[in-house]
């Protein structure tokens, strides 16, 4: 007898089970848990224990889960204070562990060849049987007409079809962009250059780029010469958001037709189980996803692209809060394959890591069509102010869309901040209006003739009361700018020019997204206004002008990557003009032209401002120089939640002082920077220090409270 630690869904821990055959870690398996057949995964084989132990009813697959892919669950299980079976379950589409045989196959069918027209009596029945000659005898169960299914039956009863081919049903359409969209083009000597140093050895690189350089056609010949030495290798393409994959869907399936599939939180369950299927079958040679398509198993992985590697949402948000990168450099490392993180604006982290050798570095400084890097323009809205103008557009944001308009080209305009105004208040009183369950401000909304307060955290909402519920008068201030506004002021300025939006309010179908953007870019002289969703990665060759309406937003928030989110988003956006055969313009609005984040943005010297940032971060000993832990302590109470807050505090800080490690391990506790939210008060226990090996062993052998939520390296500390 042979013993197994198998993993449930939606049970914590893993339990032990018996098997008279060996079996192996990865296995999928039927038992019997509490009374109720449940399907699981074999973690690892384990000695026999001194309990007594049921036997494992039935194996449904061998090798389901490759052992690096175990390995990876085990690790982020460890590393991020989680299950294994809560990793497993995001590896593992849900039907799988509900299901015996959650995968839908299709067949062809091939007609006996003694089969003659003459046998047959019925009508339908030798229709069928012509219909099927004419298919040369074969016949997929998807292209039956409908008026020969029940006949088709019964050619299969009768064995006058059998299986001639089975394979997994394709349940996922790519939704492509119309062909001239497509193409592949000749690399240039700068991307032949860096396609030579990327494939020249498995070390990871950071491919750093300028907005429009041309670092897709790099990543499809990477992929191309890679599928040439061994026909059979997949490889994964990781964007920061699913708007950025029909582009990306189309660019490559023109070079890879019929072999690349889509990842992403939209799809349906169904969707997810086939794509699932496919990639492990080795149909789909190329999984272009989002951050969840990392935990995709793929058997015969050769490389890993993560493009726009700078954007925070590749960090997971819940358990467990992995970051992307660090989950591709641990399969690069298991599997010995290349990896490549692609950007204009790379992360502070990535910077660092070319710095210390752990990536090589590899440029494209040029855009491919030769045009020039935009001009920018910083406008000075203080000034604005003092001319009277408390309005979104500035007079000379105003004159250039225009002019960009008069001779035939696109705007984009850009403003991170969605709704009609960011708050009212009473113009008597004071009052203003604030979100029962967060400590935040209620944003208004219009819709039609509807004014709604919603809350940007929790998504409470309430009607828009027509006078002030403490003095009663009906005259408000309304402060700060959102898309809606800076519609309105756009069409009343351009009445007569095609306005598209994309914010969270417009965008809520399936494929509104992809398709706006498809009708923007067929629409000559239009203008495109949108939060971050349209930033990056979008390539429109008639865009002449991109307006930042606000740069301040997000700048002074009391977080050490706050200016470095800024720049690659602003650098980012700016990258969305110029893209073909003119010269671009940006113009930037803000309050606060003398930043040095401005000269730099100006001057496009992405290099010089992460030098600076890195600079500053080496001399305070901030990441990427040190890591961080960061510990949140949550309670209906506010009372509660402190003194939790500073009990687990005192007691890290004595763990500390026992085991001298106060001066390498920085104990720090702060309330949360908005300490109320969801109906909860928030408050934070810091772990610091310059040894990552250190912390991550500290906190693996501390005895954790329940309740407390573990965040290793978090996106913000706010």
């Amino acid at each position: 007898m042979r013993y197994y630690q198998i993993a449930l869904r939606q049970v914590h821990d893993t339990y032990t089970w018996a098997s008279q055959t060996s079996l192996t870690p990865g296995d999928r398996v039927e038992v019997l848990f509490r009374n109720r057949t449940k399907i699981g995964i074999i973690t690892a084989e384990v000695e026999a224990p001194d309990f007594k132990t049921a036997e494992v009813l039935k194996v449904l697959e061998t090798n389901f889960l490759a052992a690096e892919y175990l390995a990876l669950a085990t690790h982020l299980s460890q590393k991020h204070f989680t299950s294994l079976s809560k990793v497993l379950t995001l590896m593992v589409p849900e039907a799988f562990w509900l299901k015996v045989e959650p995968v839908k196959h299709q067949i062809q069918w091939a007609l006996d060849k003694d089969l003659t027209v003459d046998f047959l009596k019925h009508p339908t029945q030798k229709k069928y049987f012509e219909f099927l000659q004419a298919q040369e005898n074969l016949v997929w169960e998807d292209e039956i007409p409908t008026a020969f299914k029940n006949t088709h039956k019964t050619f299969v009863k009768k064995t006058f079809l059998t299986e001639a081919q089975k394979t997994i049903k394709t349940e996922h359409s790519l939704n492509l962009a119309p062909a001239e969209e497509s193409q592949n083009f000749d690399l240039t000597p700068a991307q032949a250059a860096v396609l030579e140093k990327i494939v020249s050895s498995n070390k990871g690189k950071l491919l750093w780029g300028v907005t429009g350089s041309g670092k897709t056609e790099v990543y499809k010949q990477f992929f191309k010469t890679l599928q040439a030495k061994n026909k059979s290798a997949q490889f994964l393409f990781l964007l920061p958001e699913i708007a950025l994959t029909p582009q990306l869907i189309t660019a490559f399936h023109n070079m890879f037709s019929g072999q690349v599939a889509v990842w992403h939180s939209n799809l349906t369950a169904n969707e997810k189980v086939q794509v699932w299927a496919r990639v492990q079958s080795g149909a789909i040679k190329i999984l272009i996803g989002t951050r969840s398509a990392v935990l995709v198993p793929m058997p015969k992985l050769a490389a890993i692209v993560v493009d726009e590697e700078h954007e925070w949402t590749f960090k997971n948000e819940f358990n467990p809060r992995f970051w992307t990168h660090e989950v591709v450099e641990f399969l690069a490392a298991k599997k010995h394959i290349p990896f490549v993180y692609g950007s204009a604006t790379p992360k502070l982290r990535s910077y660092h890591l070319v710095q210390t050798g752990a990536l090589d570095l590899v440029e494209l400084p040029d855009r491919v069509h030769k045009t020039a890097l935009p001009n920018i323009e910083i406008v000075d809205l203080k000034q604005e102010a003092k001319r009277g103008n408390f309005a979104p557009i500035s007079k000379k944001l105003e004159q250039a869309i225009a002019s960009a308009l008069a001779d035939k080209k696109q705007v984009v305009l850009f403003l991170n901040k969605r709704g009609f105004a960011g708050s009212a208040m009473c113009r008597f009183c004071g009052d203003a209006f604030g979100c029962d369950h967060c400590d935040m401000s209620l944003k208004l909304h219009r819709s039609g003739n509807r004014s709604l307060l919603i809350c940007h955290v929790c998504g409470a909402m309430k009607n828009f009361p027509k006078c002030c519920p403490t003095c009663k008068k009906a005259e408000f201030n309304f402060r700060g700018w959102g898309t809606q506004q800076l519609e309105q002021q756009l069409k009343e300025l351009f009445p007569k020019t095609k306005l598209f939006r994309a914010d969270k309010d417009s965008i809520t179908g399936r494929y509104d997204f992809e398709n706006l953007l498809r009708d923007f870019k067929n629409t000559p002289q239009s203008i495109l206004l949108g939060t971050q969703m349209i930033a990056k990665g979008l390539d429109f060759a008639d865009v002449a002008l991109v307006g930042i309406v606000l740069a301040d937003v997000g700048l002074h928030l009391p977080d050490h990557h706050a200016e470095e989110r800024v720049y690659q988003l602003l650098e980012q956006v700016s990258g969305r003009a110029g893209r073909r055969h003119t010269q671009g313009q940006i113009l930037v609005q803000t309050y606060q032209d003398d930043l040095p984040l401005f000269t730099f943005l100006r001057a496009h010297d992405t290099k010089g401002f992460m030098q600076q940032k890195y600079n500053e971060h080496e001399k305070l000993k901030l990441p990427p120089l040190s890591c961080i832990a960061k510990i949140i302590v949550v309670d209906h109470s506010k009372a509660t939640a402190f003194a939790h807050c500073k009990t687990l505090h005192t007691n890290l800080v004595a763990t500390l002082k026992e085991q001298n490690l106060e001066a390498k391990i920085e104990a720090t506790w702060a309330p949360a920077f908005f300490p109320k939210l969801h109906a909860k008060y928030w408050f934070y226990v810091f772990l610091k220090s310059e040894d990552e090996a250190l912390l991550a062993n500290f906190m693996q052998n501390y005895d954790w409270p329940k309740g407390v939520k573990i965040d290793v390296s978090p996106v913000s500390l706010i």
